[in-house]
């Protein structure tokens, strides 16, 4: 009997499919290899050459370009035209150090810097090169700094982080909403990397800026609605993943022989905490009474020691200021157009004197570059730091310390405890018990738009684990430097930017430290 016979149906059929389906891409993919090709002849769609469309999170990208020009020379790739990007002539025979972190960072006056380093050490030479970039946290430093370490071949690296790491895990979380989902961002990343597509994108955004995909902007201190409802344990991740990217950043750098110089972050300890989840162990109920307790004390204090400040209707109505308000980074002709429109300035209200080497103040800029909010805020602290209290003021805010001290027998909640130690700080009572209380009311911050004590200890434990790197505790030092070690406007133009002239006393203090390093490498 005959056995069955071949099978000439079922197997051969998709092995048909796939060589047609193949045969019609073929034509496609040599099409796409020859236009990248023509376009790469042409100097057209260089991927390398275009500000990343993440933003300065894809590690692929390039922040740190030749200049062809100038063999040596590098220019940086970080901004997307508001701030000039900063070119780094080649090496020569001088000390070269990297400043890098966020907008403090960029404002850091790093010619100042450079002199005073030279005025130390005459003779020596020294090149200070300022790769600071607003909105950058450490994510993104490290991404820059392992461009940096290789391209730039520093002598040393200078990292001031701490205050952006919420800010920019609120724009990465806004740029992921913009792909509307993780792995679309992914594949445009991959898709940024060919000619054809920077090529198809730049036509598009020259033809209308509001072209997509283009990413959502990144003001310097936006307070994102991605972070302000995070939870503690959210809070967490986001502490653990910045130490881990500190560590990174010490290993890459003494893999390259390069020193580091570690500095923690001034905090203004009167900015009102920010983040507004309640604590994990709460339920509704609890979490309601307990914010209750705080609305009712913040009520009981006088309005003249609250307004903008301690408002009880919460964050919409609190003066969080910015350096724009103070006329700091505002354009002058539109300065020019403010004073114009708001008249005559009054003179600013006296806060505290401080103490030296900052008792020279006040060291603010203009009066007449503010915005009104600010004469607001300072009014108000003015008459906090003043202490002049009528016997039903001191009733009332008694009386808003047992509201709050409820509200703490519930769970530790950061605007709780920020009105106590307003409270506490009124009274003249306890002043270090104030401080105290203002540094808990930042550290337990479920979002923290600046530094506190917990990325500052973090900041501090990542220093001690390197033997090789130097901190310095800046933090410590200008709290030591303000009545009752309360670090306040009279420094801060917000949460965590120094006044411009204050920036100089800071760079004093890095002077040394960066001596000992540049003696460690024995460059000259």
């Amino acid at each position: 009997m005959a056995g069955p016979g071949p099978v000439t149906g079922g197997a051969a059929r998709p092995r048909s499919l796939l060589r047609a389906v193949l045969y019609a891409l073929l034509p496609l993919i040599v099409l796409a290899m020859l236009l990248e090709l023509g376009l790469s002849l042409a100097g057209l769609g260089d991927p390398d050459r275009r500000l990343s469309l993440l933003r300065g999170f894809d590690e692929s990208a390039r922040y740190l370009l030749p200049v062809a020009a100038r063999p040596g020379a590098f220019v940086t790739q970080m901004s997307d035209g508001r701030w000039p990007e900063v070119e780094i002539p080649p090496r020569d025979g001088r000390v070269r150090v990297l400043l890098l972190g966020g907008s403090n960072t960029k404002g850091f006056p790093e010619a100042y810097l450079q002199r005073e380093l030279e005025r130390a050490a005459p003779g020596r030479g020294f090149e200070v090169v300022n790769l600071g970039r607003p909105g950058y946290g450490s994510e993104r430093v490290r991404i820059l700094l392992d461009q940096a370490l290789d391209a730039l071949q520093p002598d040393i690296v200078f990292l001031y982080e701490g205050h952006n790491e919420f800010m920019e895990r609120g724009f990465a979380a806004e740029l992921v909403n913009q792909w509307t989902q993780p792995w679309i961002q992914r594949k445009v990343a991959l898709l940024s990397r060919l000619r054809t597509f920077n090529v198809v994108l730049s036509a598009l955004e020259s033809m209308s800026s509001a072209a997509r995909p283009a990413p959502p902007p990144e003001p310097q201190r936006r307070r994102s609605n991605a972070i302000r409802f995070l939870t503690w344990d959210q809070t967490q991740v986001y502490y653990a993943q910045f130490r881990e990217n500190l560590r990174a950043m010490c290993r890459a750098a003494q893999a390259h022989g390069v020193g580091v110089l570690m500095s923690t972050s001034v905090e203004n300890m009167l900015d009102p905490p920010v983040g507004v989840a309640p604590a994990p162990e709460l339920g509704e109920d609890e979490a309601r009474v307990q914010q209750g307790y705080v609305r009712q004390a913040r009520l009981e204090i006088p309005e003249r020691f609250r307004r903008g400040w301690l408002e009880p209707d919460g964050e919409e109505a609190l003066i969080r200021l910015r350096p724009e308000d103070w006329g700091v980074t505002v354009p002058p002709e539109a300065l020019a157009a403010q004073r114009a429109a708001r008249g005559p300035h009054p003179d600013p209200p006296p806060l505290r004197p401080l103490l030296p080497p900052l008792d020279g103040g006040p060291w603010w800029n203009d009066t007449a570059e503010w915005k009104p909010s600010v004469d607001t805020l300072l009014a108000t602290l003015a008459a906090v730091h003043e202490r002049k209290l009528s016997p039903q003021e001191t009733t009332a805010l008694h009386a808003a310390v047992a509201l709050l001290e409820h509200a703490l027998d519930i769970s530790e909640e950061p605007a709780a405890l920020h009105t106590l130690a307003a409270c506490t700080y009124l009274l003249g009572e306890d002043d270090a018990l104030a401080a105290v209380l203002f540094r808990r009311a930042g550290a337990l911050d479920r979002a923290p738009t600046h530094a506190n004590d917990a990325t500052n200890g973090i900041v501090r434990e990542v220093a001690a684990e390197f033997p090789e790197v130097l901190l310095v505790d800046a933090d410590e030092l200008f709290r030591a430097r303000c009545p009752g070690g309360i670090v306040g406007y009279e420094l801060m133009m917000d949460g965590c930017h120094l006044h411009p002239d204050v920036r100089r006393h800071l760079m004093d203090d890095y002077v040394q430290p960066l001596l000992q390093l540049a003696a460690r490498r024995g460059t000259h």
